[in-house]
Order: structure tokens, then C-alpha cells, then sequence
């Protein structure tokens, strides 16, 4: 949090002290909010929303888009309303209020409602579950969806909490958007709450081709603060391993957004056949033959480009194989039966990514 009186967040501090102090907040039917290190796509887009919020303008619908600073993050800020200075009063509020965490969000919210945020929503739409309770606290009236933005997958804390729904969700009432019928059948198996309160509204993915002629084996990984030492050392093991049994091959190594020196990168960089790459995911993967990972997001996005993926370690994969019912195989045998894999993995992919439904989204905010 210290991060906040760096000069270009100072800038947005008071730029967003002087928005919600001294502009109308007029009344809106939609209201647009997600964390600044969503905006991963080309110019500092968020990939996820943006579609949404352009559908809903395109039909004169209002809508209002604010953006919650990640001060750790370097991805950039969108020309929106920034929420620093309310982000600052509510971290203040959360040490001076007792109770447990929702029933303070929902304190503050109010407190800060009657304040900053007179006007009417008719319908929230949120990234990450990000001030869920917040914002039930100054619109308890208003429908809260949370937008979809990783991998669903039985045991995700976000999404369920042994057999039951998590309290933010419950007694937030919130609705789930997810990005196909593969991912809501997740969450009707998890808890019937899911039935009525998810909606399959598909994501925009942009068209693009593999290139035919990438021969290099690309692999993505997870070092992240998310894991402790102990797991980023397990991860970076079995990563070691893999590659040395695989020695015949060129593999390329992309870390993940979030990756802050977790490992040391020589440690990977001592095999000739390995590199580490800066260029884009999209780029990176339309380049490779085959791609690599522990666990991943990045699994489906590879499928959309009819890339299969092998996994070189047991982390995770009993997600892939007995939730997601993934064609796991090994290096070897993915290169085998690679033209057959191609086509299996695209229709498995479309399960789980939907077209973007247009008209499913304009019956939900009109």
C-alpha cells in the first residue's frame, strides 16, 4: 500500500479525491468495477469487460466504469473513474469497525453510500468477487454478477467451501457469469445454489491461428507469491526434471504475470535447449507446436488455438483429468497423435468458452 505516494498514484489519488468529493454521481443502470491488474490486453485493455461495457454503450444503456488500483501491478490505468481515494477510506474503516468481514463491508458501504455514492444501480458487474460486500452495502437493492475471469474448478475457495457456497457469495446474493456450460455444470455439481444464480454468458476471444511451422515446446509457469518457498521449489524441480528428460527438445519458458523473482531464472537458463521469452502470451503460444505447463489458464487458451497441452507435473492434474476431463498425455505421445489431439482439444475447449451471448447480456442489464 505504500506504493500509493509514488508520484503517478499520487496523481490518480487525487484525481479520484476530486471525483467523488466534488462530481454528481448521476443514476446508471450499470456499473462497471474491476482491479487495475486486469488490463493485460493490447494498449492496457481489459479483454474481459471491455466487450460487455461496449455492447451496453452501443445500445445506449448508462453504465459506469471504476477501476480498483493494484499498487503492485505495472499494467496501466484505464480512462475511467479511479477509486484510490474510497479504496483508502475503506482500509481505514475496516481497522476502526467491528464485525466480521461482510458484516463491515456492508457497514462501510453504507457509511460511504450516503456520502459519495447518491445515485441509483440497477445491476453491478465485478471482477474477482473484488468489494462484493461493499457495494451490497450501497446498493442492497441492486443485482451483483461476478464476472468470470480464470478457471472454475471444484475446491476453488472463491467458489465453494467444502459443499457449500462461500458467505460472500450467499449473503451477497451474487450471480455468477461464467464463460460456458462446462464451467456452470462445475458449479451446479458444487451446490444447487449455482443452478439458479450462475448464467453461462460466453467471453470474446479473439479469432487467431496457430502457426504451422512453431516447433518449440512452450511452458508457462506459476512461480507466484501464491505458493510458499517450499512449493515454488517443488515446482521448479519438476520442472528440472522434465526437461532433462526431455533434452531433445527446444523449450521456451514464459513466467507469469505475476512472477516477482520467486526463483532464480538461471537455475532454468543452465540447459542450452531452454530460453525465457518476454513477448505475449497470444504471440508465444500461435508460435509453438506444443505447450507446457503445471497448472494453467493458459491450458484452455492453448486448446482455442488447437495447441495441445502436457503437463510436467502432478500438481494440479487431477483437476484436468477427472473435473475437466482434459486428454492428458505425455510429450511423446501428444507428438504421436498430434493432428488427432489437435481436434480433441478444440472441442473440448468450446465446452468451456462460449461465443459471447449478446443477447443473453442485454436481457440481463435492460
Amino acid at each position: 500500500m505504500w506504493r500509493i505516494i509514488l508520484p503517478h498514484n499520487l496523481f490518480y489519488f487525487f484525481k479520484s479525491f476530486l471525483y467523488f468529493c466534488f462530481t454528481r454521481k448521476n443514476d446508471h443502470k450499470v456499473l462497471f468495477y474491476s482491479p487495475q491488474h486486469f488490463n493485460r490486453g493490447v494498449l492496457g485493455t481489459n479483454d474481459f469487460i471491455k466487450p460487455l461495457i461496449e455492447i451496453t454503450e452501443a445500445k445506449g444503456i448508462s453504465s459506469w466504469v471504476i477501476e480498483e488500483p493494484s499498487y503492485e501491478s505495472n499494467y496501466p490505468r484505464r480512462k475511467v473513474v479511479q477509486f484510490d481515494f474510497i479504496l483508502l477510506l475503506i482500509i481505514f474503516l475496516r481497522k476502526v469497525l467491528k464485525g466480521d468481514f461482510i458484516e463491515k463491508e456492508h457497514k462501510i458501504g453504507q457509511l460511504l453510500g450516503r456520502v459519495f455514492f447518491r445515485n441509483k444501480i440497477e445491476h453491478i458487474i465485478i471482477q474477482s468477487q473484488s468489494m462484493v460486500s461493499f457495494f451490497r452495502g450501497v446498493y442492497p437493492n441492486a443485482k451483483i454478477y461476478d464476472y468470470q475471469h480464470g478457471v472454475i474448478y471444484k475446491g476453488h475457495p472463491a467458489y465453494c467451501e467444502g459443499k457449500n457456497v462461500p458467505e460472500l457469495i450467499k449473503r451477497n446474493n451474487v450471480y455468477i457469469l461464467v464463460f460456458g456450460s462446462g464451467f456452470k455444470k462445475l458449479l451446479e455439481n458444487i451446490n444447487s445454489y449455482y443452478i439458479e444464480h450462475s448464467l453461462v454468458i460466453g467471453v470474446n476471444k479473439e479469432k487467431c491461428t496457430q502457426n504451422l511451422n512453431g516447433e518449440n515446446i512452450l511452458i508457462t509457469l506459476q512461480f507466484t507469491e501464491d505458493h510458499t518457498p517450499e512449493e515454488n521449489k517443488k515446482l521448479l524441480e519438476d520442472l528440472q526434471l522434465f526437461i532433462q528428460e526431455n533434452s531433445n527438445h527446444q523449450f521456451v519458458l514464459k513466467h507469469h504475470p505475476r512472477f516477482n523473482n520467486e526463483i532464480n531464472n538461471e537455475e532454468m537458463l543452465k540447459h542450452a535447449n531452454v530460453s525465457i521469452t518476454q513477448k505475449p502470451l497470444a504471440e508465444c503460444l500461435r508460435n509453438c507446436k506444443i505447450h507446457s505447463t503445471a497448472y494453467s489458464t493458459t491450458v484452455f487458451e492453448a486448446a482455442a488455438l488447437k495447441v495441445p497441452s502436457v503437463f510436467y507435473s502432478d500438481w494440479k492434474i487431477e483437476v484436468y483429468k477427472n473435473q475437466f476431463i482434459y486428454p492428458i498425455n505425455t510429450l511423446n505421445d501428444t507428438l504421436r497423435m498430434y493432428n488427432d489431439l489437435q481436434i480433441e482439444v478444440e472441442n473440448w475447449y468450446k465446452n468451456y468458452y462460449e461465443p459471447l451471448n449478446e443477447t443473453l447480456w442485454l436481457k440481463i442489464v435492460q
